[in-house]
């Protein structure tokens, strides 16, 4: 049976930063470490899945059953910023690097792609969703002429108003618009990656051509 594929993902060192600055609002702080509703009647568990934390003797302040909103709301930039590192590359990013080994171990034996990497960067900018519509189109349907398949009215609608009005996503997130603040904390990640992590978000983020 033939089956495609699309994996979409943002920048790492974006995504680490929206990430740390989300859940120091105080959004999803009712979530396990599963994304799953927590109970109540359990102690707030999400530190005992931090893979890093437990392999290369990362030191962070004890959690004192805070919630992780809580966490990073009471202790330093720095240790916030380690312990979202940490919980990007155990969690939320763990099966991508094994999904890409995959992709490209297929690829080696069909010498054909099966699955087509995209950045949310480009595929939030209008000015690129259409080539990346008959990109798209081309992959599920390989070997066909696709070129008669246009995109539907009210997305190209949507997407030249979007050019007009030169809506482009810059990578920030809803829970702060200032750029100094993302810039240096994004720089903070970068240099803890190198420090504490092995580089492992630098070596991520190149491998899914460093989107952003």
């Amino acid at each position: 049976m033939d089956y495609r594929h699309v994996l979409i993902t943002r920048n790492w060192w974006n995504a680490i930063v929206s990430g740390y600055l989300y859940h120091k609002a105080g959004y999803e702080c009712w979530m396990d470490y599963r994304g799953k509703v927590r109970d109540e009647n359990r102690t707030n568990d999400w530190d005992a899945h931090l893979e890093f934390h437990k392999q290369n003797d990362i030191l962070y302040p004890p959690r004192n059953n805070r919630s992780l909103c809580a966490y990073l709301q009471q202790e330093s930039e720095e240790d916030g910023i380690k312990v979202i590192i940490d919980i990007a590359l155990s969690w939320w990013y763990k099966g991508a690097i094994p999904y890409y080994r995959q992709a490209q171990e297929q690829l080696k034996q069909t010498h054909e792609h099966k699955s087509l990497f995209l950045c949310f960067e480009h595929l939030a900018n209008p000015f690129e969703q259409e080539a990346i519509f008959h990109d798209m189109l081309q992959h599920f349907f390989p070997g066909q002429n696709t070129s008669h398949m246009n995109m539907p009215l009210v997305m190209k609608n949507m997407l030249l108003e979007q050019q007009k009005n030169h809506s482009i996503y810059q990578g920030e997130h809803a829970s702060t618009h200032n750029v100094k603040l993302r810039a240096r904390l994004r720089n903070m990640v970068v240099r803890l990656d190198g420090e504490l992590f092995d580089n492992t978000v630098a070596t991520s983020n190149a491998i899914f051509n460093n989107c952003g």
